[in-house]
């Protein structure tokens, strides 16, 4: 959406605009924009939401701790990506602590998108630390059947 609006790149819904790869990296921008907008709400409230504009973005996660709530946090990047990145489907999201940093934590994001009428694999390798979310292409594109 982003990209639409500010003219760099062009696509369709179904992913004929662009490449695998330049799909990727329009999703990679948004999914940071996405995990970096707080949205006000706890993670129980934003868990049992509808979903809707006023609930862009993800609640505050400074509260989680790294070792007993990799679940919750799985849990709550999920839910925001089925609200917000309809591109992105069969979504698996695996969180994983940081051992040498106790405040930070990473996740592999894996799922599928419609490319030219083909489901491609995407992954992203997400770092949370502190207040912000850095996103990266992570692992190839390809073709992709079924997830």
């Amino acid at each position: 959406m982003f990209d639409r609006l500010t003219g760099h790149l062009s696509s369709t819904n179904d992913g004929t605009g662009l490449s695998a790869d330049g799909l990727q990296r329009s999703i990679c921008l948004d999914l940071e924009r996405l995990l970096n907008t707080r949205n006000g709400m706890t993670v129980r409230q934003f868990l049992d939401c509808d979903g809707g504009v006023m609930h862009y973005g993800i609640p505050d996660t400074l509260a989680l701790s790294t070792l007993s709530d990799q679940v919750l946090l799985s849990n709550v990047l999920k839910k925001a990506l089925v609200l917000f990145e309809p591109r992105l489907s069969r979504i698996e999201i695996r969180v994983v602590a940081d051992v040498h940093a106790p405040q930070k934590m990473n996740a592999q994001i894996r799922g599928a998108v419609n490319v030219n009428g083909h489901h491609s694999r995407v992954d992203f390798d997400l770092e949370l630390g502190g207040a912000t979310a850095k996103v990266g292409a992570g692992g190839s594109v390809g073709p992709k059947g079924v997830m």
